[in-house]
């Protein structure tokens, strides 16, 4: 996005990925400075994102993303003549989790080499996504405060849609002249040629697997389902009480998954573990698979979502792999699967939840639920090791 702003308005352009140092951040800085002398916008790229000035600065898609990061170039701004702007390439993440993921994950490995550091991992480890899950994890919403102006984006739109969208945001903010269809066009073949003057080498990998487990990771925001389930409910419900006693004691899980089979398993499983690793190896379009969720289940101590059902959605890149995967699933798992929602309280593990679900198949005592109409969400089986 910074490579075709810059190519388009002549925008001055930094990226701290190109700053070599133990401390980059003040060296960084230092750059925007510099720039800010003689450009009226300067698109600060920090973190693989967007910034700018004009005596304006723009911040964007996952640049920036702790509020530490932005508090830095509002100090350093602060007092400046004329006065500097910060307008704010603000990417809609109100996705659930492993859409975001997904989509990332996707485009590091379509861009390739094409980056200083975060490039993608092609062992069985896939490092990569790791970094991604802490992205998301860790990045902190941006404020109205924070900045003069907001260009909203979509972080599923295409690089295409992408482009017109900021090209529009910045021509209405800045007042600047529209650029022409042409021009936007060599601005994505310039991305497209664009290479990074400064490439950190790869690192070692470490030997050996580090994956704890591999699960399905659901399309499927949990606050927002569930909400809408309980909203119908009485107040005095059990689960509906449930529910808002983990809301609020920021108990929901924030990675929602259903776990396939986990290291401590191998012995048993061997071979389910070995055909999840081979679906995780896949780099691009692995199978995608749909789950039917079936009930939401309470026990005082754990809530979890049963899955009532594993079918096969999109057989992805390799045909035949997807279809081997569940014609080969243990008939004596399936009746396990499930979400887990949240715990009561710290001390309760998570993995109570799959005893509640094995007990409620034999017998339902302690335990209230509610009926999920058969809904389903769709997901890929990935490693993970937290």
């Amino acid at each position: 996005m910074a490579i075709a702003l810059s190519h388009l308005f002549g925008f001055g352009h930094t990226q701290s990925d190109d700053v070599r140092a133990k401390k980059p951040a003040p060296i960084f800085i230092k750059n925007v400075l510099k720039l800010l002398r003689d450009h009226d916008v300067v698109i600060a790229d920090k973190y693989d994102l967007t910034l700018f000035p004009s005596h304006d600065l723009i911040f964007g898609h996952r640049n920036n993303h702790l509020q530490q990061h932005r508090q830095q170039l509002r100090d350093a701004v602060n007092g400046m003549h004329p006065p500097v702007r910060l307008l704010a390439l603000n990417w809609n993440l109100d996705h659930p989790p492993a859409i975001l993921h997904r989509i990332c994950r996707d485009r590091i490995v379509y861009r390739g080499d094409s980056h200083q550091t975060l490039r993608a991992d092609t062992s069985a480890a896939k490092s990569h996504e790791e970094v991604l899950w802490n992205f998301i994890n860790d990045t902190q919403d941006l404020v109205p405060a924070e900045v003069d102006a907001v260009i909203d984006m979509e972080v599923e739109e295409n690089l295409d849609e992408a482009i017109k969208r900021a090209v529009n945001g910045v021509v209405k903010v800045l007042g600047l002249q529209p650029p022409s269809e042409e021009k936007i066009a060599e601005s994505l073949s310039a991305i497209e040629r664009y290479s990074p003057e400064n490439r950190k080498p790869d690192e070692k990998r470490r030997k050996g697997d580090s994956t704890r487990y591999y699960a399905l990771l659901p399309e499927l925001d949990v606050f927002e389902y569930l909400d809408k389930i309980f909203a119908d409910l009485d107040e005095e419900d059990d689960l509906k009480g449930a529910w808002d006693l983990l809301k609020l004691g920021n108990r929901v899980t924030e990675r929602p998954h259903v776990t396939i089979v986990h290291k401590n398993d191998i012995d048993t499983n061997r071979a389910l573990w070995d055909r999840c690793v081979s679906l995780h190896a896949i780099p691009v379009n692995p199978p995608t698979f749909k789950a039917t969720l079936g009930k939401v289940m309470w026990n005082g101590r754990v809530m979890a979502i049963t899955i009532d059902k594993l079918a096969l959605e999109d057989g992805g890149a390799i045909a035949g792999q997807g279809e081997e995967f569940l014609s080969n699933f243990p008939a004596e798992l399936e009746q396990r699967l499930h979400i887990t929602v949240g715990t009561a309280r710290a001390g309760i593990q998570a993995v109570e939840a799959k005893e509640m679900v094995l007990n409620w198949n034999k017998d339902s005592k302690g335990v209230v639920m509610q009926g999920l109409d058969d809904a389903v969400v769709r997901g890929q089986i990935k490693g993970l090791i937290a």
